[in-house]
């Protein structure tokens, strides 16, 4: 979860380089169908003693590991998909429940939800997004949006029997839900986006040894424990150095540092053209009332003009994180979308829109989010800038920094006889 909260407000989507971190050689143990502790071999025992939350070791207990196979463009060999899944047998009316964490973060983000969702007769299952989480990656050449994309169709395919699923994503999680559906729509049923960042498609883009060392302090304990305070509604309760250690656990995998980088570096995600697609399914949207990481004030609109057509609720007294925050509330209205009951909570967003709607800035962000500014997006008339951004992005960065000072010593110039 940790930085799950900074990270995914800034959503790390970088335009892509045309060069990828090279690839690591990791000496991790092969790893099949194990269970317990035996299907993280890496994760060393004391840092596992230090957890002391009930279910978060129960759910350490339980992680599995399946082999899947990926296209010959993104591995050299099958790779890890790692997951905990509810104890629930499968129903050939319902379709399984597959969780999507957000960034730099690991399935047991669920750890609270999993519980409520067993308890309800759900399967569900919380599953490692490839390059994030515990799975290993050593034979995968790419972990970027297409490895993402093609992980999450293996994983349906060889654990799911490929039934279509119900994918539920938190935070950039949901960017990896609106992806993948933009792509198999088929294989899936319907969609519930918590707390979603499926609107920020850009970032400045930063030279390799800035990125690096970004990642080295987003493993750090001060800047997760920072990601807390922001995550929260309750900080005095949830906030905890506990959840600081669940927070890094997968930090300690075998290439964590590599793969986050390559992330950084590779593009992300860039999805806002493509959230209106989750018209032709099924689609709910929760958000935390008191969410700071991503305020409704200024994202929720957005989905509420792409999505007319989806149900849309509050989740009271709660912050970023729904799934460990009120994860009851959370496993109810899932349930409910499955069952397609009426779901539980406040509807109303008219206030919010309104809002949105007499905010300059909003407009302004409008306008900058055109397809015409957006690097990711080809063609227009700027392409051959776009394009420059893209191919040389440190060239790019000190560019358009140049541009700015000249711009604003510009502007200094000619209203400075107003004042002087």
């Amino acid at each position: 979860m940790l930085l799950a909260t900074a990270g995914s407000s800034l959503g790390f989507v970088l335009p892509p380089r045309p060069t990828p971190v090279l690839r690591r050689e990791a000496a991790t143990p092969r790893l099949s169908h194990l269970t317990a502790t035996a299907a993280v071999p890496w994760l060393a025992p004391d840092k596992v003693a230090e957890i002391t939350e009930p279910a978060c070791q129960k759910m350490m207990s339980s992680i599995e590991v399946a082999q899947v196979e990926m296209p010959s463009t993104l591995a050299t060999g099958l790779v890890g998909a790692s997951y905990v899944r509810t104890t629930c047998a499968p129903s050939p009316e319902v379709p399984p429940v597959v969780l999507c964490h957000s960034f730099d973060s690991s399935c047991l983000e669920f750890r609270r939800l999993l519980p409520e969702l067993d308890e309800m007769g759900v399967e569900a299952y919380a599953l490692d997004i490839f390059g994030w989480g515990f799975a290993d990656t050593t034979n995968a050449t790419s972990v970027g949006v297409s490895a993402k994309r093609e992980h999450l169709l293996s994983f349906s395919r060889s654990v799911l029997g490929g039934r279509p699923m119900t994918l539920v994503g938190v935070s950039l999680g949901a960017a990896v839900v609106i992806d993948f559906y933009a792509a198999h729509p088929e294989a899936v049923a319907s969609t519930v986006l918590v707390d979603p960042q499926g609107f920020i498609d850009g970032a400045p883009p930063v030279p390799e040894p800035f990125a690096r060392g970004g990642i080295r302090v987003l493993g750090s304990w001060p800047l997760r424990s920072f990601g807390q305070q922001l995550a929260y509604y309750d900080t005095d309760k949830l906030a905890t150095d506990d959840a600081i250690r669940i927070g890094k656990l997968h930090c300690a995998r075998p290439g964590w540092e590599d793969d986050s980088v390559e992330w950084l570096l590779g593009g992300g995600y860039s999805v806002s053209t493509l959230v209106p697609k989750l018209r032709a399914t099924p689609c709910l949207v929760l958000w935390g009332r008191q969410d700071q990481i991503l305020p409704p004030a200024d994202y929720l609109p957005k989905f509420v003009a792409a999505l007319p057509g989806a149900q849309f609720r509050w989740i009271e007294e709660c912050g970023h994180t729904p799934h460990l925050e009120q994860p009851k509330f959370l496993a109810n209205a899932i349930r409910a979308a499955l069952d397609g009951t009426p779901v539980a909570g406040d509807a109303d967003v008219s206030e919010v829109v309104a809002a949105a709607q007499r905010n300059p800035l909003q407009r302004l962000n409008a306008l900058l989010d055109t397809p015409l500014l957006d690097t990711n997006v080809r063609g227009g008339p700027l392409e051959p800038f776009k394009k420059f951004a893209r191919v040389e992005p440190e060239a790019a960065q000190a560019a358009a920094s140049v541009v700015a000072v000249l711009f604003w010593f510009a502007v200094f110039r000619a209203l400075a006889p107003l004042f002087f």
